[in-house]
């Protein structure tokens, strides 16, 4: 990649906004990342729970969904200043106070029809570990 030539004529290191723009809105993604992370170690906890044949504790769950509501929250204000989007000052608190409606409602309106694809995927990512776990609980109890 070549090196845009700086408008003032120094050798100061420019960069265009547009690109840089680009460049965020691609690197978002990995802000998901600790959100996956947190299904699969919850995942992981339920499987070792109901393998062992103890009741999933309350809070557990109750940890699960506040975890996964502050990271989507953490996603959506990194988003929204990537986009440029202007948003209230306090949009963060918004977000994770109403985040069953607020994300996929962001997610919609700043991606159109193509969101929705990403929100059935939140979704999905949000129920896997219960799904997984009762699967693999399923099947040690099959062996055993």
């Amino acid at each position: 990649m070549s090196k845009p030539e700086n408008p003032n004529g120094d050798n100061a290191t420019w960069f265009s906004t547009a690109s840089l723009s680009d460049d965020f809105a691609k690197s978002s993604w990995k802000f998901l990342l600790p959100l996956v992370g947190l299904a699969v170690v919850h995942a992981g906890g339920l499987s070792i729970v109901l393998s062992q044949h103890f009741v999933i504790p309350e809070t557990s769950s109750r940890l699960y969904l506040f975890f996964f509501g502050l990271f989507l929250t953490w996603w959506v204000i990194f988003d929204a200043r990537v986009r440029r989007i202007g948003v209230p000052y306090d949009f963060g608190y918004l977000v994770l106070c109403t985040w069953p409606i607020s994300v996929p409602y962001y997610i919609i309106r700043t991606r159109g029809w193509k969101g929705g694809l990403f929100v059935a995927g939140l979704v999905g990512l949000w129920v896997s570990p219960m799904i997984f776990a009762a699967f693999a609980a399923a099947l040690y109890f099959k062996h055993f």
